[in-house]
């Protein structure tokens, strides 16, 4: 396959990694894609032996690999119950044991559909840009639940990326999220952009 023919493909199927073209059409239709972690109850998260086999990696590495997608994971979760509480104003306690995606799924139900068209095109255009924003703990408990959420979630491969070259350095880093194109969930969502009529 010729490089030019494997770049537009990329751009057409890709989380992460997107050329600028991409991202300036991205923009212009108010898209988001990205590649997170799995957040959900039980076992604590582990890269499969077979992944970590499969990469070289020694029982220490394995070890802080597995520490960081915990870590990411329970923020993830954490994330999105602060949302839904937030939103629905139900007590914290009593959704403890309510699968995440069960409660990602509400706040996306509750939360109007120009409200989350608003956010897909802040979102999708601070990634145009490169400008994606760091904000601090104040500025983000003035968003909506919403784009709190979607910030956390949208936002998961880099954050993981980042944690993983801390832990095991750049390279391994890199293996470790193009092992299977993205960090477990792929998503790729469009809900319209801002004035463009019913959902």
């Amino acid at each position: 396959m010729k490089a030019r023919e494997a770049d537009r493909l990329h751009d057409e199927h890709g989380m992460y990694d997107l050329s600028q073209a991409e991202l300036d059409r991205m923009a212009e239709r108010c898209e988001l894609r990205w590649d997170t972690v799995p957040y959900r109850l039980g076992e604590p998260l582990r890269l499969p032996d077979e992944d970590a086999a499969e990469l070289g990696l020694s029982p220490a590495q394995h070890a802080a690999v597995d520490a960081a997608l915990q870590k990411e994971s329970a923020y993830l979760v954490s994330t999105i119950r602060e949302a839904y509480v937030t939103l629905t104003g139900d007590d914290p306690q009593a959704i403890l044991s309510v699968a995440p995606s069960a409660l990602f799924d509400e706040v996306e139900d509750k939360t109007p559909v120009e409200e989350r068209r608003r956010v897909y095109q802040l979102l999708s255009n601070e990634r145009a840009r490169g400008d994606a924003s760091r904000l601090d703990a104040a500025a983000l408990a003035a968003l909506s639940p919403y784009e709190r959420m979607y910030r956390a979630v949208t936002s998961s491969g880099d954050r993981l990326m980042a944690a993983l070259r801390e832990a095991v350095g750049p390279d391994l880093a890199r293996s470790l999220r193009d092992l299977h194109d993205g960090f477990g969930s792929r998503s790729r969502s469009m809900v319209g952009c801002p004035g463009q009529g019913d959902e």
